[in-house]
């Protein structure tokens, strides 16, 4: 986009996906496509059964990394309307998972392989990796250990249920989402991270802060990535969102898959959704344990 911080407001690049039981579309986000930003971002949407990595057994990645098995049912955010099975640690422990949630792997954690069991609706994956740089193992296929069944790695798979949070009719912003989930450090085995995903679909401000639409700073690095909800296109977004951007409150306006760079520091928003056709989903994904803001009058 133009402007001063037009390299910060990107439109999402949509990849061809290997297709099968991985994804047919992909999207990934680098650290050079996020402006130096130390970690990766990827998903996209399942559609069929199957093995996922057809090359491969369990891998490792030299750095921490949170999974995403998310629903896309705007009716309930912690319907993932599928099974997934993953096998965890060098005990190959097998867990199944069948409800929406996000999988903490520590560093050097073996883990997959992943198999999608069934599928009754598609489902989005997705991965926050905390480094600048792709980095993994992969374990040959064909000495893979038989899987386990066990428990020891199952506090590192946190469901959505219980934590669904409503902004809008917590009068937040009528633009804010329906449904939405806040995941900190402390409950990320201690990452320093923080994110939110959620379900949109008002119109409006996104946030009043002392009864006022307001900018905010944060300590840390930000970003956040604006999809629609339509499995078979990750192109398809129809809303238009309006962007605030630095000290001088550049506006920008974008009605496709975008990402939004805030490095630490820099002042960002209002936000506001000026139309909605159909409801579509965004990740804030910040780089601290915990969330801090200072809003700018």
């Amino acid at each position: 986009m133009k402007g001063k911080y037009g390299h910060l407001v990107k439109r999402l690049n949509i990849q061809k996906g290997p297709g099968g039981a991985l994804p047919n579309q992909l999207i990934w986000l680098d650290s050079k496509t996020l402006e130096g930003l130390p970690l990766n971002f990827g998903g996209g949407d399942h559609t069929a059964t199957g093995y996922w990595h057809t090359w491969a057994g369990a891998h490792t990645h030299p750095y921490d990394e949170v999974l995403f098995f998310l629903g896309l049912d705007t009716r309930d955010i912690t319907y993932l309307g599928a099974e997934v099975a993953i096998e965890i640690g060098p005990e190959h422990e097998e867990h199944i998972i069948n409800e929406s949630c996000v999988v903490v792997i520590p560093k050097n954690l073996p883990h997959g392989p992943l198999t999608t069991l069934s599928v009754e609706k598609p489902f989005r994956s997705c991965h926050i990796l905390l480094a600048p740089e792709y980095q993994v193992n992969w374990f040959p296929k064909d000495t893979k250990p038989p899987k386990t069944k066990g428990s020891k790695y199952s506090h590192l798979i946190k469901p959505l249920k219980g934590r669904v949070i409503s902004p809008v009719k917590m009068g937040v912003g009528s633009g804010n989402a329906d449904q939405a989930v806040w995941f900190f450090g402390k409950d990320l085995e201690g990452l320093a991270l923080n994110f939110t995903w959620g379900f949109y679909s008002g119109c409006g401000i996104w946030h009043r802060e002392k009864g006022k639409s307001l900018a905010h700073i944060h300590p840390f690095d930000e970003l956040l990535i604006f999809l629609g909800l339509n499995p078979y296109d990750l192109n398809h977004f129809k809303a238009e969102i309006e962007f605030d951007m630095g000290p001088e409150h550049e506006r920008h306006v974008f009605n496709e898959p975008t990402v939004v760079i805030c490095p630490k520091g820099f002042q960002h928003t209002p936000v506001i959704t000026r139309w909605v056709d159909e409801p579509y989903c965004c990740f804030v994904i910040s780089l601290s344990p915990e969330y801090k803001a200072e809003w700018v009058e």
